[in-house]
C-alpha cells in the first residue's frame, strides 16, 4: 500500500513537473512577411505550427506616418518595410519568414521588362538579409 502511494506521489509530481517546464517554454516567434500568396496560406500555417511555434503574419500598418499594405509584394516593398518594421522597439522575432519573389517576376504589358530585375532581385534579398543579420546582433 505505502509502495502504491509512492508511486502515486511521483507520476503526480512527474506530470506537473512536465505541466511547468512546458510552461516555461518559450515558444519562437516566427514573424511572415510576404507576398499575395503568403496572405492566404498564412492562416493555415498559423494553425498547423501553433502548437511549437508563434506564428504572426504581417498585418495592414502605419510605421513612422508611412502606410505598408497587408502584402509585402515585391523585393522592393519588402525591404523597404523591413527597413522600418526593423527599427520598431518590440519588433524581436526569433525567425522571419520571407516570401517575396512571384511579384518581381510580373512583367509590364507593353514593355515586358520584369517588375523587379533579377540583378535588383539579387541585391534586394542580400540587403534584406544583412539588415536581419545585423538586427540580430
Amino acid at each position: 500500500m505505502k509502495l502504491k502511494r509512492i508511486t502515486s506521489l511521483v507520476l503526480v509530481l512527474s506530470a506537473l513537473f512536465a505541466v511547468l517546464q512546458s510552461w516555461q517554454q518559450k515558444k519562437p516567434h516566427v514573424f511572415l512577411v510576404g507576398d499575395s500568396i503568403s496572405i492566404h496560406y498564412g492562416p493555415y500555417l498559423k494553425k498547423y505550427t501553433a502548437e511549437f511555434a508563434q506564428l504572426q503574419q504581417k498585418e495592414l500598418e502605419t510605421i513612422q506616418g508611412k502606410e505598408f499594405p497587408r502584402n509585402g509584394g515585391d523585393s522592393r516593398r519588402v525591404l523597404n518595410y523591413l527597413t522600418y518594421k526593423l527599427n520598431e522597439p518590440g519588433f524581436k522575432p526569433d525567425y522571419l519568414l520571407l516570401n517575396c519573389g512571384l511579384h518581381d517576376i510580373g512583367r509590364d504589358t507593353i514593355t515586358r521588362e520584369l517588375q523587379v530585375p533579377l540583378a535588383e532581385y539579387e541585391v534586394n534579398l542580400e540587403k534584406i538579409f544583412k539588415l536581419v543579420s545585423d538586427k540580430k546582433k
